[in-house]
């Protein structure tokens, strides 16, 4: 047992293996450690810690009203908002706020990124409700793919959207000694970096097992285009209630972005366009990329497939400050 903790201590200090990365809150759910750092091997890699609010990259505080003189743009999407893959300078979001202050130098620009692995439109939901609204966005980025307006629930002991008598509302159905349990077994897996390992492997049924368990000296991978972060989610080209009910209670403060290669189904477009909510169709730049013999998932360092790659991140930023607008925020 002695040499096991040794073990895990080293381990844990090399940085060979993260200790967990998410922390549970009864009311809030999972949610990311503050001031939490990070080492990620994957297709790319990257160093960085969540700030001191639990979200990623630059910080920006709460605040009680919008200020004329700021642009706060709130980012919400799956592990590709997340983007571990990349270091904080070559992420999206990050040049995304560049080139917006560059576009707009009369106004202060705030882009706060809380993306988080797995999100479906339902998760951001619940997120933008009860994390970002203390921070009073002026607008809500959701980043989509055709399964993300699937509700699916994968995130466990975590509060979730229903449909009641044609309204939304936020529930938490779980009894308090079931989140007891599972926040005492979060503790352990915030704490021991061994016992995170064996929880991963134990997750892992399918490909890329031996990778989860051994991060950054496991460097074999099948050749895949697949989107990580849909598998297990439900792809469909009809819109569900729950969705139609979040597009319409977020609208007055929503753009929605499609972040897959291919356009959304156009039944989702559709109501979309009649929501008049603004749109974004990043299928556009990933696309160019593709006709450029540039696969935007191909990462050359480590010959895997997967998430945007740097220069993805590049084109995305720079084709989402082309396609953002002051008039995307509502005055309502």
């Amino acid at each position: 047992m002695l040499a096991l903790a040794v073990l895990d201590v080293f381990i844990t200090q090399a940085g060979i293996v993260n200790t967990s990365l998410t922390h549970y809150d009864y009311t809030l759910g999972k949610i990311r450690p503050a001031e939490k750092s990070y080492i990620m091997f994957n297709e790319g890699f990257s160093i960085g810690k969540f700030n001191e609010g639990g979200y990623l990259y630059q910080y920006y505080p709460p605040r009680h009203s919008s200020k004329d003189s700021v642009v706060r743009v709130a980012l919400f999407g799956d592990s590709y908002v997340e983007g571990f893959q990349v270091f904080e300078r070559d992420h999206f979001s990050t040049l995304l706020e560049v080139g917006l202050q560059k576009k707009y130098p009369n106004r202060t620009v705030e882009v706060l990124n809380f993306g988080y692995s797995g999100f479906d439109i339902g998760d951001m939901y619940v997120y933008s409700q009860l994390i970002a609204a203390d921070y009073t966005p002026d607008v809500m980025v959701f980043l989509l793919s055709k399964a993300d307006f699937q509700l699916n629930y994968r995130m466990p002991y975590s509060p979730r959207v229903v449909v009641d008598s044609a309204s939304l509302e936020i529930v938490r159905p779980y009894s308090k000694d079931k989140m007891a349990r599972y926040n005492t077994s979060k503790q352990l897996l915030n704490f021991s970096s061994l016992a995170n390992m064996l929880n991963k492997a134990r997750k892992s049924t399918k490909e890329q097992i031996l990778s989860k368990c051994f991060e950054k000296f496991y460097t074999f991978d099948s050749e895949s285009t697949s989107v990580y972060d849909d598998l297990g989610k439900e792809a469909s080209d009809s819109l569900g209630v729950a969705s139609q009910l979040i597009l319409e209670d977020l609208k007055h403060q929503l753009v929605v972005v499609n972040r897959d290669d291919l356009p959304l189904p156009e039944d989702i477009c559709d109501k979309i366009d009649d929501l008049d909510i603004p749109y974004i169709d990043l299928s556009v730049p990933l696309q160019r990329l593709y006709d450029g013999d540039i696969n935007p998932h191909y990462w050359e360092v480590t010959s895997k497939y997967g998430h945007w790659n740097k220069v993805a991140h590049r084109d995305v930023a720079d084709y989402m400050v082309e396609e953002f607008s002051l008039g995307m925020i509502s005055d309502d």
